[in-house]
């Protein structure tokens, strides 16, 4: 069946309910003289992946059945900036629209389309924020001798090593250029049954 207009409506709780989106959006297909839309309703959190109304409209989607999405409000679809660019450049490939009401995106249009390009370059933005930071951490930490990444081999068995010979895991993690969790968690998993015990601090 193709289903010429998708509308998903979510609330997050049970606590919570879809009537405030229910109308704005029935106005809307009211103004736009839209008959026959389809709903896709659901209790859930944003950051569920596997929201089933959600996958089912996007099953609809990818075969073809669906022509416009429309929504209340972004946070009602989608669980991040990266997810709403990614999700609106799907859309486009597969020549669907998708409209937002309260945040005022229409695909249908030349300001809508303009709107998903900026919204891509923010995203991106975003990103290279978050690897500059990254990185800058990682650099920090190296400056500080902390070695980072996953503790060779020689580390290992030097930890098991000197464990046995009664040192701390203060002690290991100092003479060693590790931190103490990492300590715990080599000896735990060359013995799960070992005991550490008194050796943690």
């Amino acid at each position: 069946m193709y289903i010429m207009y998708a509308v998903y409506l979510r609330a997050s709780t049970e606590h919570q309910t879809l009537d405030m989106q229910r109308v704005a959006i029935e106005r809307f297909l009211d103004s736009r003289e839209i008959q026959n839309a389809t709903f896709y309703e659901e209790i859930a959190s944003a950051t569920n992946t596997r929201r089933p109304r959600f996958q089912q409209l996007l099953s609809d989607l990818r075969c073809g059945k669906i022509k416009t999405v429309i929504v209340y409000k972004l946070d009602r679809l989608f669980r991040s900036l990266g997810d709403l660019v990614i999700t609106l450049r799907e859309l486009e490939a597969l020549n669907a629209n998708f409209i937002s009401i309260q945040d005022s995106i229409d695909l249908t249009t030349p300001n809508g389309r303009l709107m998903v390009h900026l919204l891509g370059s923010f995203a991106e933005f975003e990103a290279a924020i978050i690897r500059e930071r990254v990185l800058s951490g990682l650099n920090a930490a190296r400056l500080k001798g902390v070695k980072l990444g996953r503790p060779r081999i020689h580390d290992r068995e030097e930890v098991i090593r000197l464990h046995k010979a009664g040192l701390s895991f203060r002690e290991i993690g100092k003479r060693l250029g590790l931190p103490k969790s990492t300590v715990g968690n080599i000896l735990s998993a060359s013995n799960p049954g070992l005991s550490l015990i008194g050796k943690r601090r």
